[in-house]
């Protein structure tokens, strides 16, 4: 078999920058990967593009955080 092996990135840790809204490079950095290794295991995983899962799972962390700022306020 010729190439690289396969990038294991961990789905959960993942999510969870989505959720704390990190950028793609932050999230790349965290998980020593390149934007098109993250974009294709989007694409592997969720069957959508880097840009559309994180719309998705950033949601749960703006919940978050409005639901904190509301118990602080």
């Amino acid at each position: 078999m010729a190439g690289r092996p396969k990038k294991v990135i961990n789905k959960k840790q993942f999510e969870s920058l989505c959720a704390i809204q990190c950028t793609e490079e932050e999230i790349c950095s965290v998980l020593d990967a390149t934007d098109k290794t993250l974009d294709k295991w989007c694409i592997e995983t969720y069957g959508m593009h880097f840009s559309e899962i994180f719309k998705q799972k950033r949601q749960g962390g703006k919940a978050s955080l409005r639901r904190n700022q509301w118990r602080l306020a």
